[in-house]
């Protein structure tokens, strides 16, 4: 991940939330909501990296494209269409 610290602070916060609302349960279903925040914290980091991964993946295949298309334009020894541009 990119900010670690980022992401410890979010999951201290959902903590210290779930033990303000549990201080009166029993053992089980405290151990129940702790899992719950848990797994919201671990969905929340999953997501979080899956929006990077697929950011990169986007910057990646955009400069491919724009590579090609420039490329394409030099062989054939005209101007780039403004459409073709765009990617660039």
């Amino acid at each position: 991940m990119e900010d670690p610290l980022f992401m410890s602070e979010v999951a201290q916060t959902v903590v210290v939330q779930q033990e303000h609302e549990i201080n009166m349960k029993s053992l089980k279903e405290k151990q129940l909501y702790m899992m719950n925040a848990l797994g919201r914290v671990l969905n929340a980091v999953t997501l979080r990296h899956r929006l990077i991964e697929a950011a990169w993946e986007s910057e990646v295949l955009s400069k491919v494209k724009c590579f090609f298309v420039c490329k394409k334009c030099v062989i054939r020894r005209k101007k780039p269409k403004l459409h073709e541009l765009s990617v660039c």
